[in-house]
Order: C-alpha cells, then sequence, then structure tokens
C-alpha cells in the first residue's frame, strides 16, 4: 500500500507492508537540498527489512523551490501521520516510533526531529551532513534527550564542507555521554558514501535494543527502552593501519577503559563489529558473491535486494593483494559463520567460499576478514543482506494505490 501526504512544506510518500497485521513503526529518510527522496519507499532491501520489522517506510521530498529550514518540518512530521492513518485506516500511524534517516541538508531534519519528538524516535542516522548537539541553552537542553538516542553518522574523507562540523566538538559530544559511532570512510566525497547501508544495520539492532517486544500499538505509544550509559558495546580501532590491524577490540561499554578518540558506541556488538569492518574496509579483498563486485564499488547505489527465506546462499571474495592468504573467515555481525582454508570459487579458482546453508529471516550484517601468514588482517567491505520472511497471501497482493 502507498499513501501520498503533499500538506505542508514537504511531500511525503508512504509505503505500508501489505501483511503486517499492526504496524510498529516507521523509517523516515529525508534528502538533502536538490533532492526528492520520495524513491526511498522503492527500495526492496528497505520493504524486505519493514516487513521483518513491521515497519513502514516514509520518504520525502521538497514541495517549492526554496529550501525549508528543518525546524518548520516538524508540525509537518505529525500531520503526515495523521493523514496517514486516515488514508490506511491504521489508528497506530498516530503514535508509532521512528528511526530519522537524513542525508545532506536532511541531517538538520534529523537533529531536530529526533530533539523535538526524543520520545519516540528509536535511533538516528546521517550521512554526508553534520549533527550539532551544542550552541545556545536551548540546544543545551535538547542534548540532554538526544544523548538518549543512538546515532550512527558516515560521511566521506574528500566531504570537506560537512567533515568540517564533525572536526569541531566531537569528542566533546562523546565525553558528555552521547552514544555516537562515526564512520570516516577513506577517499569517498559528498554523494560517493555508502550510508543506506549502514542506515539499515543501526537500525535492525537498535529497534531490537530498544522497542519493547510485546508492545501493542493499538494501546498507545510506545515506551522505548533507556540504554544506560555502561551499556551498549565501543568498537575501537586500536591497532588498526589504512592498509593492515593487528588487532580491533570490540568490548563491552562497561569494560572499556582505553581513550574514546579512536572509538564508537554502538548498542551491541553485533553492530560494533559491523561498524569496524565499515571503517576499517582494507580493498584488499572483492565480494563475489552474493554478487558480483569490484574494489571501488559503491553498495549504496545498488542495496542487495532480498534473499529468499530458507534457501542457501553462497558467499566469496577474492583477494586482490593482501601476499599469502592463509584463511578467510565469514562473519553475520558478531557471529562466525565458517571459515574456508583455500580457494575454490570463480573467477579461476581464487575466490574463498562459504556455503552459508540456512540463513535465518532478518538483517544480516555480513562482512570477511583475510589473515595472512603474518598474522595481519584485513577486513572486507561490510554486505547487508536481507534474508526475507516468506511472503503471506497478502503481502503477494500489494500493488500501488
Amino acid at each position: 500500500m502507498r499513501l501520498h501526504c503533499d500538506d505542508g512544506n514537504i511531500a511525503w510518500q508512504v509505503w505500508v507492508p501489505g501483511d503486517a497485521p499492526v504496524l510498529r513503526g516507521a523509517i523516515i529518510a529525508s534528502m538533502g537540498n536538490n533532492w526528492d527522496y520520495r524513491c526511498f519507499v522503492d527500495r526492496p532491501a528497505w520493504q524486505g527489512a519493514a516487513r521483518i520489522w513491521q515497519f513502514a517506510l516514509i520518504g520525502t521530498g521538497r514541495k517549492g523551490p526554496k529550501q525549508v529550514a528543518p525546524e518548520k518540518l516538524v508540525p509537518d512530521f505529525d500531520n503526515m501521520l495523521a493523514a496517514a492513518a486516515e488514508q490506511s485506516g491504521r489508528p497506530e500511524f498516530r503514535d508509532l516510533p521512528v528511526c530519522c534517516f537524513g542525508f545532506s541538508l536532511g541531517a538538520g531534519f534529523t537533529h531536530v526531529l529526533s530533539a523535538h519528538r526524543s520520545e519516540r524516535v528509536i535511533a538516528a542516522g546521517v550521512g554526508g551532513g553534520g549533527f550539532y548537539p551544542a550552541g545556545d541553552a536551548a540546544d543545551a537542553m535538547a542534548f540532554e534527550t538526544l544523548k538518549q538516542i543512538p546515532l550512527f553518522a558516515a560521511i566521506g574523507e574528500a566531504d570537506r564542507y560537512a567533515a568540517g562540523h564533525w572536526r569541531v566538538g566531537l569528542d566533546g559530544f562523546r565525553a558528555k555521554g552521547a552514544r555516537v559511532a562515526f564512520a570516516w570512510l577513506w577517499g569517498l566525497s559528498h554523494y560517493e558514501g555508502n550510508y543506506e547501508n549502514a542506515m539499515l544495520v543501526h537500525f535492525d539492532r537498535c529497534i531490537a535494543a530498544r522497542l519493547p517486544s510485546r508492545w501493542d500499538p493499538c494501546k498507545g505509544p510506545a515506551k522505548l527502552r533507556d540504554l544506560p550509559l555502561d551499556g551498549g558495546y565501543v568498537g575501537s580501532l586500536a591497532g588498526a593501519e589504512k592498509w593492515t590491524t593487528k588487532h580491533a577490540p570490540a568490548v563491552p561499554a562497561a569494560k572499556y577503559t582505553g581513550e574514546t578518540k579512536q572509538t564508537a558506541w554502538l548498542v551491541d556488538e553485533a553492530a560494533a563489529r559491523f561498524w569496524q569492518a565499515w571503517v576499517l574496509r582494507h580493498n584488499a579483498c572483492c565480494w563475489t558473491r552474493p554478487r558480483l563486485d569490484s574494489v571501488d564499488y559503491i553498495a549504496s547505489r545498488e542495496l542487495l535486494p532480498p534473499y529468499p527465506a530458507g534457501e542457501p546462499l553462497t558467499l566469496g571474495v577474492a583477494p586482490t593483494w593482501f601476499g599469502r592468504v592463509k584463511d578467510v573467515s565469514f562473519y553475520s555481525g558478531a557471529d562466525l559463520l565458517g571459515t574456508a582454508t583455500r580457494p575454490g570459487g570463480q573467477p579461476n579458482g581464487e575466490a574463498y567460499e562459504l556455503a552459508w546453508t540456512q540463513p535465518s529471516p532478518g538483517v544480516h550484517a555480513v562482512y570477511a576478514v583475510l589473515r595472512n601468514a603474518k598474522g595481519d588482517l584485513c577486513l572486507s567491505k561490510p554486505c547487508p543482506i536481507v534474508v526475507s520472511k516468506p511472503r503471506t497471501a497478502s503481502a503477494s497482493r500489494e500493488a500501488p494505490q
């Protein structure tokens, strides 16, 4: 089911999974100054994940030629949910908790919505944009609520404008207790970052951690779980270089005693491992399965479609440089799926492959770890894979309305 709302300063498009008996939340995505992001709701990977979560997808687009101040969009957000509730016949729309993602200027809307509707924001993510936690007294008050919301921020190394917002005050932001994972992507610019892949995994882990499983959406707003300051996991880049790493720990936040400058706070170990693969991907290999990849392939341009549940899936990577490879281990988050000790796949018998026999429905943060004869490690870029749940008859009848 698709719903359209054009009230206020922003046009919205909403996608609702037809097989969800009741909605439990929504993903809202906003683009930068020169983009229309209503197409977000058509992403097959996001639709597959939304069916698993029982979430709606919301994409936004500007109605007029002028830039709209982010704070003016908050009333539009409330009106949109009310209109969606009426159009869909699903009254729970009015109180849905949300995950917010903003690209470029859309980061401003993500920040404002998180500050003004913090009681219903599960998690936030920004790509190629700043997030503004400091300033006058009002911003200081907003920070106390913002720091309860896990934030994943990804910015390309060559994106000098957006990166400047993070170079100033990031350490202070973390020192005050903000739950922030910052991903600095080597060599990428404003439009090249694979941001949506990161948000897919980040939101999946935060939904599991913060949204109560027994909450009844038809009986009022959800009371999101608070995350204690000593909870979660700290991912560290200690011992990491641009090309190899000896050791990159991910430990419970309560047990971490090192410096914070090269760390990130994430909601659980799976998210922490994924962040490390995101930041430390050394281009020492390319994915060959589940799809052909290249060293410079930018994954966010083509998210992998959902993979059918209950069918075996072959994972494979081919080393491009790294000396003599001793073995390649494949992970889904913190879980070891298996280790390949010799190449045998295509192309040219160079790929290390693993048969993943029974992937369960869900959002899997898959990556590979290469180990050479010296004991050095190299991480592949992460490959988020949505394993879909079986479709019902109602879902198969979904069509634009």
